[in-house]
């Protein structure tokens, strides 16, 4: 059984720096429900702490990025993405670090396979970071995934599991008592559609109550539901948002500010940027929110977006809100060897 994503798969999610961290650990989001915004993957965000963070990868659409590199011409290095408009494409790297390390210790680094044939007949089809939640959504072998969460090994990494009751129709999985390392495993829900790991089962069950219909960020931030219906729509997405500011999971920023790294976006609101591709050409699309964005600092944000690889139209909307635009060439998202 695999244990670990292959590194094709890690190139694909983040890169030469996402494999080498990967190896060392040996419905469908976007379609359907009644999510508002950005396809129905919104409908797995709830407020916690009184703000939002995300970051979410088509995982089938991924393979656009793999054209090109099937001759190696990537040369495993990393992609260039100082540009803005790229952010939405540094979600990835968070999303590869979290699904390597999670599914690896819960046996199921199978569930995103490209390399050869995956051992399980589970597959995820896209995934989510939901604040501090994984959402992995495809088609779920649930007596599968029973099986192998349950299954006892002697790889120091893998965590046994025992399943410990059901809520909102999902199986709930914590560590076995034997489990050596189960004091700092996730706890794991699991249905026909959808595989949710967090560290605790609290964390869990906000997720549920979302798709539940219940504490969704959409409904309780109407500037976050403005942000995911102009700047969410794409195989790549990444945001966050908080009337006080957000901070995305592990950041050092606490409470009193933003870790978007735009110098507009510090104290208040968010952003919520995507990318698709058409054709040869990569369209990346970023909204923003913030009392931050006024008519005295329009030049200097235009100046930020501006980049040497491509135009960026800024369209200001007023009352605090931008609309950014920019159309790539699909392989600036290819590594190479030099930094332009």
């Amino acid at each position: 059984m695999e244990r670990n994503i292959d590194r094709r798969t890690a190139l694909k999610l983040g890169g030469a720096a996402t494999v080498a961290a990967v190896a060392g650990c040996s419905n469908p989001l976007s379609s359907g429900g009644d999510g508002s915004g950005a396809g129905s993957y919104s409908q797995y965000l709830a407020a916690q702490d009184n703000q939002v963070f995300f970051a979410y990868a088509d995982f089938q659409a991924l393979e656009e990025l793999d054209q090109g590199n099937q001759d190696g011409g990537s040369g495993g290095q990393m992609p260039n993405l100082e540009d803005p408009m790229l952010a939405p494409a540094t979600g990835v790297f968070l999303i590869a670090f979290s699904a390597g390390f999670q599914l690896g210790a819960l046996g199921l680094g199978g569930l995103l396979q490209t390399d050869g044939e995956s051992e399980l007949s589970s597959s995820g089809e896209e995934v989510l970071i939901a604040n501090s939640a994984l959402v992995v959504a495809g088609e779920m072998d649930t007596d599968e995934i029973n099986s192998t969460l349950t299954e006892s090994s002697d790889q120091s990494f893998k965590t046994q599991y025992e399943q410990t009751g059901e809520t909102g129709g999902y199986s709930i999985y914590e560590p076995a008592e034997s489990s050596a390392s189960g004091s700092n495993a996730s706890v794991v829900a699991v249905n026909g559609s959808e595989l949710i790991s967090a560290q605790s089962q609290s964390n869990i069950e906000v997720v549920i109550d979302a798709i539940d219909g219940s504490g969704r960020a959409a409904d309780e931030f109407d500037e976050f539901n403005w942000l995911l219906d102009n700047g969410g729509n794409g195989v790549l997405a990444l945001g966050g948002y908080g009337p006080d500011g957000y901070s995305s999971p592990g950041s050092d920023s606490g409470s009193g500010g933003s870790d978007s790294g735009f110098d507009f976006v510090n104290s208040s609101g968010g952003f919520v940027g995507s990318m698709s591709f058409d054709g040869d050409n990569l369209n990346s699309v970023i909204a923003a929110s913030s009392d931050e964005i006024t008519e005295d600092n329009q030049d200097s944000i235009e100046s930020e977006f501006q980049s040497d690889r491509t135009d960026v139209s800024v369209d200001f909307k007023g009352n605090g809100r931008f609309v950014a635009e920019a159309t790539y060439s699909r392989d600036v998202l290819q590594g190479s060897s030099d930094s332009s």
